[in-house]
This record gives structure tokens, sequence and C-alpha cells, in this order.
């Protein structure tokens, strides 16, 4: 197979890939979607290959189905690129609330003097204290936790990594 098959088997594979899994391309022929490519310079503008495609492309498996049909976005889980020093970190039992701070210097958060190594093991704390019959303490922590950030409470599930200032 010569370079310009392989070329243009690839863009046939996007074409498919982009009508299975947009609404955009329902009624474009693939001859249409080339001098598109062409016409437009869509490669360089970026409007097809953004990092969301490009990875949900990368994703699919071995019989050419994607694995998931949502582009999953990865959760950033580790407390000193999430939170400030001393940010107010609680979790909420019911009516029951347990609330430290994150000390960024000891990566640990605070509560009553004690130091706790992670978000779960605050949770898991809070859990054997006020529902010690509970049979399993297992939770997820980053679900259920809210910390203190301009002005109100917010989930912790979907932080964004701190940016230097």
């Amino acid at each position: 197979m010569t370079n310009y098959e392989e070329e243009i088997k690839a863009l046939h594979k996007m074409y498919n890939f982009l009508r299975k899994n947009t609404n955009k391309m329902n009624k474009i022929s693939f001859s249409k979607f080339i001098d598109d490519i062409v016409e437009n310079d869509i490669f360089s503008i970026g409007i097809l290959m953004n990092q969301n495609i490009i990875n949900l492309m990368n994703s699919k498996n071995k019989t050419g189905k994607c694995k998931n049909s949502k582009i999953k976005k990865k959760r950033n889980r580790i407390m000193n690129k999430v939170f400030h020093h001393k940010q107010k970190i609680k979790h909420v039992i019911g009516s029951e609330e347990k609330e430290g701070y994150y000390d960024k210097e000891k990566n640990k958060i605070i509560f009553n003097g004690n130091e706790i190594e992670s978000l779960n093991k605050f949770t898991r704390l809070h859990y054997e204290e006020k529902r010690p019959y509970r049979e399993t303490f297992n939770n997820n922590a980053w679900l259920e936790c809210k910390c203190f950030k301009n002005g109100e409470w917010i989930s912790t599930y979907d932080l964004p990594e701190l940016t230097l200032t």
C-alpha cells in the first residue's frame, strides 16, 4: 500500500469515526469531507484535531469500537496539587459535620490537632466515629467532601490543579 492509499484510508477512518460520534457529519459525503478539509485548511485551525477527538480515537479497542461512549476527564487526586495551604475541608454525614484544614507543608489534613494523611482517611475516621455499626467504611472521599473556596463550599470531586501565581 502506498503512502497516498494509507492517508486516504486514515481519512476515511476519521470520517467514519466523526459520523458515528458527532451529529455534524450525518449529511456530508466522504468527498465533501475531503473537499472541506482542503478548502478550509481544517487541520491547521484545529477544528477536527482537538485533543478530545484525538483521545477518543486513541481509546478505540481492537474491534474498532470506542471503549467508552463518553470522553472521561482524568481527575486530580493529589492533595498538594488541588488544595491551598490552610484551606478548609469538610465531610458531612446527615447533620454531622467534620471540618479540618489542609496543611500544605505537612501534606496532611489537620483535624482537632490530629494529622490525617489522606482525604479518604479523613472520611473513614468520620464514619467510624459517627456510624460505628456500618459494615464497611469505604467511600468516595473526593465525591463526599467539600472545600471552602472563593467564599463558598464546593465539591472536591472535580477540583482543577492549582496554578502557580
